[in-house]
């Protein structure tokens, strides 16, 4: 079943409906980027506590965003119920990425910012930093990911662009020489 377009969409919104619910077949999380070897983690507590806090508010406005947008696309789509069966399959889309974007990198931050001696810390950075890498390529390169920000139906505040901004200030924090 094709979604009716011609319902006084606009262009952009016409454009993220092909790209996002009609077409895309792969969507999941993607392989994670290499952290680049293992050389010695520098860890900036100050810097990683403020972006740990930084983190957890971007992490909460992706979740509301994604409801915002889920809730705005639907509306659009209420008087067509011909359609909403196919929009809620691809509205589901964006449910994987709030399973792929999940608590992981919270927890790890927590457990490099309480660890007892510094190999410790090390190892905990280490992993947070492997973390940090599969988000921020997942964020860059997953398409419904790349859709959350300019969709044309709820444009009322990024979601995805601050986080990726958090995630580079978690990464200088970790890697403080």
């Amino acid at each position: 079943m094709d979604i009716p377009l011609e319902t006084g969409l606009t262009q952009l919104q016409t454009d993220f409906i092909h790209r996002f619910i009609v077409p895309l077949t792969q969507t999941g999380p993607t392989p994670a980027a290499q952290t680049g070897g293992s050389s010695p983690i520098a860890v900036s507590i100050q810097k990683l506590g403020k972006a740990r806090l930084d983190w957890k508010r971007e992490h909460a406005n992706l979740d509301g965003g994604v409801l915002r947008l889920k809730t705005a696309i639907r509306a659009v789509f209420a008087s067509k119920p011909d359609a909403m069966q196919q929009v809620e399959t691809g509205l589901k889309k964006l449910d994987t990425v709030l399973s792929v974007m999940d608590d992981t990198l919270h927890t790890q931050l927590d457990d490099v910012l309480t660890a007892q001696t510094e190999s410790a810390r090390a190892k905990h950075a280490q992993a947070s930093l492997a973390t940090l890498e599969a988000y921020a390529h997942y964020l860059e390169t997953d398409p419904v990911a790349g859709l959350i920000d300019a969709n044309g139906f709820d444009d009322s505040t990024p979601v995805v662009a601050p986080m990726k901004e958090v995630l580079r200030d978690i990464r200088a924090a970790l890697t403080t020489s």
